[in-house]
């Protein structure tokens, strides 16, 4: 299934991890290309085709494949790490830079390959772990996401991205909602008015059925001019809910055209049941929208065709959604 990545902003905790996918930057400023002046860019330049052609430098090697993800060529991340993770295969840095490019591209299965490897090479790195757990929440593992959040947040428990990221997480399978709801009242404590946060709150108190207060904050999180599908999903079917129809389809269809596969992000627990979906555009929506919205028991989830994945909440400078990004919420 896909998911919406909240890794970009809260992911790693590096900032040009999020400057990669076009997210906003949480977190303090590495040595790459994006740090540097513009009279300082043709000499880095340089510097960076001459690091490439090294042979035995492994910290060169790194810095080019830093530079190289900030840019967002890929394969070549996949070379320079390579070849310096062959020169030294004790360091995580190139594993965990190799996971977030394969994370980004929607590689989950790779990428969490990478982020164990990290973190069995850094146990105490949570830049590591949040990787890890967007890498498992791709993958639909639910248990594994949330527990690699966990140990991100005993490294690290002032970060408000980590307990975003794993609000968002329950939001995401509709599972442990009291726990996501107190996960997302610590992020907001920790970052007050933050948009991906207020989101994934919003989802908490919608799939809670608890509506205006959904809506508060899907309000809240649309005021601050970000653009999130998420949010005008999660808005529009809180006002369909409440028997705001032709509001709630307004919602609906702006979602629906920052992120056409956007019904995808809920697969594994739907906010819109099929019927009414399939009555959005008739004369009975009313009468089918505003039935109860139906539970998911937090032991089951619906067995439902998946799509492809995409990172339109990324690109709106998403993270948790840790990513969004979408880098992590």
């Amino acid at each position: 299934m896909r998911r919406r990545n909240r890794l970009l902003g809260c992911i790693i905790g590096i900032a040009f991890i999020a400057n990669a996918a076009g997210a906003t930057p949480k977190h303090d400023q590495h040595r790459t290309v994006a740090s540097i002046s513009p009279d300082q860019k043709s000499a880095t330049m340089d510097e960076l085709e001459k690091s490439r052609k090294t042979t035995f430098d492994e910290a060169a090697l790194v810095f080019v494949c830093e530079a190289d993800l900030l840019r967002g060529a890929h394969e070549a991340v996949e070379e320079a790490c390579g070849r310096a993770i062959a020169l030294k295969p004790s360091d995580p840095t190139p594993h965990k830079l190799l996971g977030i490019a394969r994370l980004i591209d929607n590689r989950f299965e790779s990428a969490a390959y990478e982020f164990k490897r990290a973190v069995r090479l850094a146990p105490n790195d949570p830049g590591s772990q949040i990787g890890l757990g967007e890498a498992l929440r791709g993958l639909d593992d639910y248990q594994g996401a949330v527990g690699a959040f966990t140990a991100a947040l005993a490294l690290s428990p002032r970060d408000g991205g980590i307990w975003n990221a794993r609000c968002w997480t329950r939001g995401l399978f509709a599972k442990e909602l009291r726990a996501g709801l107190a996960d997302c009242n610590t992020a907001l404590r920790l970052m007050p008015g933050h948009p991906a946060s207020l989101d994934s709150r919003g989802l908490i108190y919608l799939r809670m059925g608890r509506l205006r207060l959904a809506l508060r904050d899907y309000d809240a999180a649309l005021a601050a001019k970000v653009k999130l599908p998420t949010a005008f999903y999660g808005r529009g079917v809180a006002r369909l809910k409440s028997g705001d129809i032709q509001a709630g389809l307004r919602d609906l269809r702006q979602a629906r055209s920052l992120d056409p596969t956007i019904d995808d992000a809920f697969a594994e627990a739907p906010l819109i049941t099929p019927a009414c979906n399939a009555a959005l555009n008739t004369r009975f929506v009313r009468a089918v929208c505003m039935e109860p919205m139906s539970r998911v028991p937090e032991s089951k989830k619906p067995q439902l065709p998946r799509s492809g994945r995409s990172a339109a909440n990324d690109a709106a400078g998403q993270t948790g959604r840790v990513l969004t990004v979408t880098l992590s919420r």
